[in-house]
């Protein structure tokens, strides 16, 4: 297979692999996007109840039932659509690039030899393009996940959602969050894909398991927990930034970049 077929097999490939899953992972982001934006939630009068301030959702068990209860099954995956646009766009070029993107760090194809830490920066470099193209779809899934219980939703549809960011916050809005987006795309594809393929390479030199399925769900399960680990308090910023409305906030919105918007969350 020339470089060239393999390149389109694995940006294919890469983007159907992150949409199937989406059935069942959709509920998993609502609750994980509620989760992160009702610290703001809290704080703004106008999305409290009788000036209660205990948190709507207490966990992520709680927020599935909550949001069944209050929303249906239907709320339960609000921002599908986007969803799989995200993936579509953002998997794909992940997936694509990585093996170009590690060949013209000199990796020998032969043997799969590469520096660990060039790894890291093929990882991080497909990763982080991806987010920044996907940038968009994200924004509006994000919005869509994050809007609760509510007589009249602000989107109708997906690209409902697009036109009305479009024309009340111009090609900004669909762009906010693109640092902490990209930031986060760089730990995610920095951290899960290269463990994955040295977990793969270590198992398979020194013997302990053949190529096969069980080598692929051992590095899988051990990226997933390096991913998951390193990437949630950047998740916590980008949802928090994507989800704010540029147009209530004439300075640009009220969190302008990532580091201060850490400090305002832990602060």
């Amino acid at each position: 297979m020339s470089h060239q077929e393999g390149f389109w097999q694995k940006f294919v490939l890469g983007g159907v692999a992150c949409m199937v899953p989406l059935p069942v992972m959709n509920p998993i982001e609502v609750v994980k996007i509620r989760l992160q934006v009702q610290g703001e939630m809290m704080n703004n009068k106008m999305m409290m109840m009788n000036n209660n301030t205990a948190r709507h959702y207490r966990g992520f068990g709680h927020g599935i039932l909550t949001i069944a209860s209050e929303e249906g099954v239907r709320g339960l995956y609000k921002g599908f659509t986007p969803a799989l646009m995200r993936e579509g766009v953002y998997a794909s070029t992940r997936a694509g690039l990585y093996e170009p993107v590690k060949y013209l760090l000199g990796e020998d194809s032969s043997t799969g030899g590469l520096p660990f830490y060039k790894k890291l920066v093929a990882g991080a470099m497909a990763g982080g393009l991806g987010a920044a193209v996907a940038t968009p779809s994200d924004v509006v899934k994000v919005q869509m996940q994050a809007e609760g219980p509510v007589p009249s939703p602000r989107y109708r549809n997906t690209f409902h959602a697009f036109s009305t960011i479009w024309k009340s916050e111009g090609i900004r809005g669909l762009y906010k969050g693109i640092v902490p987006t990209t930031q986060r795309a760089f730990v995610i594809s920095a951290a899960m894909m290269p463990s994955y393929d040295q977990t793969k390479h270590f198992l398979l030199d020194h013997g302990w398991v053949q190529e096969g399925p069980l080598i692929h769900v051992i590095s899988g399960l051990t990226a997933g927990f390096v991913m998951a680990a390193a990437t949630n308090p950047v998740d916590v910023v980008k949802t928090r930034i994507m989800n704010q409305h540029l147009h209530h906030h004439p300075s640009g919105g009220r969190y302008l970049s990532s580091w201060p918007r850490v400090l305002q969350i832990v602060g």
